[in-house]
């Protein structure tokens, strides 16, 4: 809007300045006016189309019978060219061809100059209008599709943000799965080993309490009892009160492993089991997605995963013997995943692929 506003002031300001160098009277004065009128009953109260066309008609019937009308015409004409108003075009057209007419047949002119050249001005300066219209049209045209795309642009990353937080809470959520599974699998073990061994233990030792006459030996069984059921009930207590802290970090990547068996796979794994759960998890879900990546994509046989601990830090290799085409790579929405997981712990993620594709993670202990 703001672009059409300026053209109608250039166009303005150029018909006033013909009207002040040829000639000026009240009749000018007033259709200069009603010019300025009419452009911003459009451009600022925005009337109906077939409304806006008529009163431009009316305005160019005028010039039919007052020809100072004529000297704001172009201004009017270019909202004409804009809206592609035909009826209004016709009448511009014909009022246009009488005034030449008129000029033809020798005319007294409205202006200080001959009638003929002064329709020749304006018919320059109509020329302008419609020439700034094509500018103005043009630069909305491409601004629109400038936003539209823009808007696209912002819908799709938006869109891919939510993929990637949905992929990432799928992979957190398969983690989940399987530290339950792990302590399940331990509370389980602790329920079928220690826990009946404990529970044979103290009834063994309340069959020999009830059978024993001597009153030393009963008391020191039955201190002997009551410390196995203490026992009993702390390893019920831990079983019952595990946390995802007792996830083993090595079977979950040997158990990713097998579920690639396309690759031939070397996996070294050197790290203590003192490791928070959160390294635990990104760790997992990077070589799943790492292994993901290398059956979609990679065009090698083997992978090589290593796992160590260095003095200051945990590290995660990850490579394969795959040919990469380009060596300045970025990945997609897995890499990007990757990526986030690691800044989150405040680690370095890397990839290099001078030889093969290698992924290489560190994080601070």
């Amino acid at each position: 809007m703001f672009n059409r506003i300026v053209d109608h002031i250039v166009i303005w300001v150029l018909c006033m300045i013909m009207v002040i160098v040829f000639g000026t009277s009240a009749r000018f004065v007033v259709a200069g006016i009603l010019s300025i009128i009419i452009v911003c009953l459009n451009q600022v109260f925005s009337i109906d189309d077939r409304l806006y066309e008529g009163i431009i008609i009316i305005y160019m019937a005028c010039a039919l019978f007052f020809p100072a009308f004529m000297s704001y015409l172009p201004c009017l004409l270019y909202d004409v060219f804009v809206k592609k108003y035909k009826g209004a075009m016709g009448v511009a057209i014909f009022v246009y061809g009488y005034m030449l007419y008129l000029a033809a047949k020798g005319a007294v002119s409205v202006w200080m100059i001959p009638m003929a050249v002064g329709i020749v001005i304006n018919l320059i300066f109509v020329c302008v209008s419609f020439a700034l219209q094509r500018i103005s049209s043009e630069y909305i045209r491409v601004h629109d599709m400038y936003r539209l795309y823009r808007d696209m642009e912002t819908e799709s990353k938006l869109l891919l943000e939510n993929k990637n937080r949905e992929l990432m809470a799928e992979q957190d959520y398969e983690i989940h799965v399987a530290t339950l599974k792990e302590r399940n699998r331990i509370a389980r073990e602790i329920h079928d080993n220690v826990g009946h061994m404990l529970t044979r233990a103290i009834l063994l030792t309340g069959a020999v309490s009830a059978i024993e006459n001597e009153p030393v030996i009963r008391e020191k069984l039955d201190i002997l009892g009551d410390t196995l059921n203490t026992a009993m009930n702390n390893i019920r207590e831990s079983v019952h009160n595990l946390h995802d802290d007792s996830i083993n970090l090595k079977k979950a990547v040997e158990e990713i492993i097998q579920a690639f068996p396309d690759f031939k796979t070397s996996f070294t794994y050197d790290i203590s089991e003192e490791v928070q759960k959160e390294i635990k998890f990104a760790f997992i879900a990077i070589i799943k997605e790492g292994l993901n990546n290398a059956a979609k994509y990679s065009n090698g046989d083997k992978i090589t995963i290593i796992i160590r601990e260095q003095p200051g830090f945990f590290q995660l290799i990850i490579a394969d013997n795959g040919r990469v085409d380009s060596k300045d790579y970025s990945g997609g929405i897995g890499i990007e995943n990757m990526r986030e997981r690691v800044r989150k712990l405040g680690g370095s993620f890397n990839i290099n692929t001078d030889d093969g594709f290698r992924i290489n993670v560190s994080v601070m202990k």
